[in-house]
């Protein structure tokens, strides 16, 4: 996440307020599934196109943060972006059973950085997970400065 988020590292520093919420949500976001397969339950319309009882259709978790009829840039990463509504652990009937756990794990890993680590730098370029449904980096080699 770090290594191909620029900036990313920096938020580390931040220890609690808004940024701080925008850190979790990042985190949330770059490990969260990519995306996840489904067949349409009768005839809806999405977004001008007619698909049909049984289609199959794949959202795309990612999507709607880079969407530019919602953002005016939206390559651009910036955590204090508002409104900035992520979809990483879903939404209403189809919301992530472990999100609390999720939280609570991010939390206690940001804090723990918090407490112990001045600072983490890249070592060498980490390695992305090749998956249409998970995302992350198999590995990202960094130092901890104490």
């Amino acid at each position: 996440m770090i290594g191909w988020r620029p900036g990313a590292g920096r938020m580390l520093a931040v220890t609690d307020g808004p940024r701080y919420t925008d850190l979790r949500r990042l985190l949330l976001q770059a490990f969260a599934p990519r995306a996840l397969a489904g067949v349409v339950d009768r005839v809806r319309e999405l977004i001008g196109r007619l698909l049909d009882e049984g289609d199959l259709v794949t959202p795309w978790f990612s999507s709607p943060n880079f969407d530019e009829t919602v953002f005016a840039e939206p390559d651009r990463f910036d955590l204090a972006r508002t409104p900035n509504k992520h979809l990483p652990l879903g939404y209403g009937r189809h919301f992530c059973l472990g999100a609390s756990l999720g939280r609570v794990e991010i939390n206690s890993m940001l804090e723990g950085l918090r407490d112990r680590v001045r600072g983490i730098n890249l070592t060498a370029a980490g390695k992305p997970i090749y998956s249409n449904f998970l995302s992350g980096m198999s590995s990202l080699p960094v130092a901890l400065k104490r």
